[in-house]
């Protein structure tokens, strides 16, 4: 967070048909004074991190593109949806197409 003065994160969760967010301060987030939290390991998060963007960067091919990021709950893969030109109508079908119940 130093390093791209990033100074809060949003998390959102989607559960029983209902998305919560919440804003963290980056400097809250889990630390141990000794490093040593068995309960948080940065390197798992940081290479989970790296897998991410580099799917990101295979799959996403349009500059300036809309993209939809999908995974179901106790999934381990995810959908990438290109939803660049598309109408906000037909986006919110999509997106509620099962009715909603996404995880």
């Amino acid at each position: 967070n130093m390093m791209c003065d990033i100074t809060r994160a949003v998390w959102g969760s989607h559960q029983q048909g209902q998305t919560t967010w919440r804003v963290f301060n980056t400097a809250d987030l889990p630390a141990s004074p000794t490093g040593q939290d068995v309960s948080f390991d940065p390197k798992v998060l940081d290479d989970q991190g790296q897998r991410l963007l580099h799917f990101l960067h295979q799959k996403c091919h349009r500059e300036g593109g809309t993209y939809w990021l999908f995974r179901e709950a106790n999934s381990t893969s995810a959908e990438l949806f290109d939803l660049t030109g598309a109408s906000p109508d037909a986006v919110a079908a999509a997106a509620f197409a099962d009715g909603g119940d996404n995880g």
